[in-house]
């Protein structure tokens, strides 16, 4: 009888909460990001948010920089914002659905524990999830930079400048990989009048990751200096990237490998008690 109670004052209060955030919010559809599933719910816990900013002032502290990193410095508060949301109204509609079933069986406390539960390790997830998108992000970073760069060496020692040959690289290319899609907001901000060393501290900043902003950092010491330099500064650069790409993946290979050997042990356990067992039984 409580749960049932409870269960229609949670669906009231929700209720209540999403007409007010659509009335609040009408145009918020045109600005989510399509990353988000839950967010013909945002409307609604933007309300609890604005109810409660010290909720997001502490969110800020520790996600903000993450999701810097995972969806840029645009509009980054925003995202904060919506991811908060995104996360909010995951559990409220897992428990929110656990809750009207536990009542439908009678009140039955174990499926609201679940559902509690499952919330909870739902909502964890998206917030764990940024720091496996920055892995991914950087990986592809990493992953593409050093073709880049020997191409963009090559075109240097063809007697074009570093400007030049940066731009030519980025529109041979025809992929939509992320440090293409830095690479051509760059090309695009320095025809638009950006000075190049601007650009290059932009695309560092906006790729936050150590290869690039070495990268980044070196034609900016180099470029003015053309030539020989420049070409041998970014040789190096490529090399030490190569270099480190390979001993990624070493140890990839070397993770993968024991990661094989739990379930090779469980074969071979296996297969012993599939032997062993005829043996047994006939030695009764």
């Amino acid at each position: 009888m409580v749960i049932t109670v409870i269960s229609i004052l949670v669906l009231i209060i929700l209720a209540g909460l999403y007409i007010i955030g659509q009335r609040t919010y009408p145009s918020y559809k045109q600005q989510v990001r399509k990353e988000f599933k839950f967010s013909s719910f945002h409307p609604a816990m933007f309300i609890v948010l604005d109810r409660f900013p010290k909720l997001t002032e502490i969110a800020s502290e520790s996600l903000i920089n993450k999701v810097v990193q995972t969806y840029g410095e645009v509009n980054a508060f925003q995202t904060l914002r919506s991811l908060l949301a995104e996360v909010a109204s995951a559990f409220f509609v897992i428990v929110t659905f656990f809750l009207v079933l536990s009542a439908a069986q009678g009140g039955d406390e174990p499926t609201l524990f679940i559902g509690i539960f499952l919330a909870g390790c739902i909502s964890y997830y998206f917030v764990n999830n940024l720091d496996t998108q920055i892995r991914e992000k950087n990986n592809d970073l990493e992953s593409d930079l050093p073709d880049y760069i020997d191409k963009v060496t090559l075109l240097i020692n063809a007697g074009e400048s570093i400007q030049t040959a940066m731009a030519n690289v980025v529109k041979s290319h025809k992929g939509d990989r992320i440090l293409y899609q830095e690479l051509r907001t760059l090309v695009s901000e320095i025809e638009y009048g950006r000075s190049f060393a601007q650009g290059l501290d932009d695309l560092a900043r906006r790729c936050r990751n150590q290869q690039v902003t070495m990268f980044a950092t070196s034609v900016m010491l180099n470029y003015k200096r053309g030539g020989s330099e420049l070409s041998a500064s970014l040789r190096i650069i490529s090399s030490e990237i190569w270099q480190n790409k390979r001993m990624l993946a070493k140890t990839k290979a070397e993770e993968a490998s024991s990661k094989l050997v739990g379930p090779m042990m469980l074969i071979f356990i296996v297969v012993a008690v599939i032997v062993i067992t005829p043996v047994m039984i006939m030695m009764k």
